[in-house]
């Protein structure tokens, strides 16, 4: 929007004025070049645009330098990694283990940091009071039924279909690390499909 300067009587200040418009940054003129990698020497507030290496994913942060985290990159903009896998397979260990199709699906961390990852997938339990569970290991641990989905039969033989899904946060994370989904049951088998996984951080270095 032009500065209310057009009327302005003094020559002086009007010229002063129209510096001083010529200076401002209108917002369809900001830009921020992608970039594999974080600024190293940033300034308290400052945006950047991190190319997460998955074509068409952009994740955008602000620099917190007042943050007491030691990930000062805070996210504010960008769509989720993910990756899915259609097949399906039957679970019958009581202990979390990867898929018997080896398909996981499973990601990798790009920077160190917060994470919220999301597991969903559909669950057919064969047996009466068994429950299906999905987790995920982070850099090859961690699998628990605190951060699984789970589906739980009720009463009566019937086969019973459900699409459990869970979202939580992961703290402390390495660049690199892949997280990678692990399935158990509790007492009988589970027919697992349509399994899903999405990673969005909170805030990285």
């Amino acid at each position: 929007m032009p500065l209310p300067h057009k009327s302005l009587p003094d020559q002086e200040v009007r010229r002063n004025f129209e510096a001083l418009e010529n200076r401002v940054v209108q917002p369809h003129q900001m830009h921020f070049p992608l970039s594999t990698s974080l600024p190293t020497s940033p300034s308290n507030g400052m945006l950047t645009a991190y190319d997460t290496g998955t074509e068409g994913i952009v994740w955008m942060f602000r620099y917190n330098a007042d943050s007491a985290s030691s990930y000062k990159w805070e996210f504010v903009g960008g769509s989720p990694l993910s990756a899915n896998e259609n097949g399906s397979f039957t679970e019958s260990s009581t202990g979390y283990s990867a898929p018997d199709d080896s398909l996981g699906p499973d990601l990798t961390l790009p920077l160190a940091g917060d994470y919220y990852v999301e597991v969903a997938a559909l669950m057919n339990t064969n047996t009466s009071l068994d429950e299906g569970f999905m987790s995920f290991n982070v850099g090859g641990s961690g699998a628990s039924d605190n951060t699984a989905a789970r589906s739980r039969a009720s009463q009566g033989s019937q086969e019973e279909i459900f699409h459990p899904r869970r979202r939580v946060l992961i703290t402390g994370a390495a660049a690199s690390a892949t997280v990678a989904t692990r399935y158990k049951q509790s007492g009988g088998t589970v027919d697992i499909s349509l399994r899903e996984l999405w990673i969005l951080p909170k805030r990285v270095s």
